[in-house]
């Protein structure tokens, strides 16, 4: 193997170990919050990134044929899965934020 394999091996194991684990800690950390656009932050900004991706790869075909637009339309779904589980942390502690709520304003209308 090249060097140049090793450093992209590096890169995709830190990719997965370290920066994904990150970013989905870092949106359960601003889930504790009741802000909407701060929750949607980091969902936006892997959505524009994999828009940008993906216009990338369209300028490097020169011909879009059928095998072209499998491939690029595959990235595009698999870098979004990271979108639809930041956006499903926002969604499920939006969820228990209202139960909370809730909860709380019986307790407060039982007394």
């Amino acid at each position: 193997m090249s060097q140049f394999m090793y450093l992209n091996l590096f890169l995709c194991i830190f990719l997965f170990l370290i920066i994904i684990p990150g970013i989905i800690i870092l949106q359960l950390y601003f889930a504790k919050f009741n802000n909407m656009w701060l929750n949607l932050i980091l969902p936006n900004i892997i959505f524009c990134l994999s828009l940008i991706i993906t216009v990338i790869q369209i300028r490097e075909y020169s011909s879009l044929n059928i095998e072209a637009i499998l491939s690029i339309t595959g990235y595009f779904f698999l870098i979004n899965v990271l979108t639809v589980i930041l956006v499903a942390i926002y969604f499920t502690n939006k969820n228990n934020i209202k139960k909370e709520k809730q909860i709380e304003k019986m307790n407060v209308q039982d007394l």
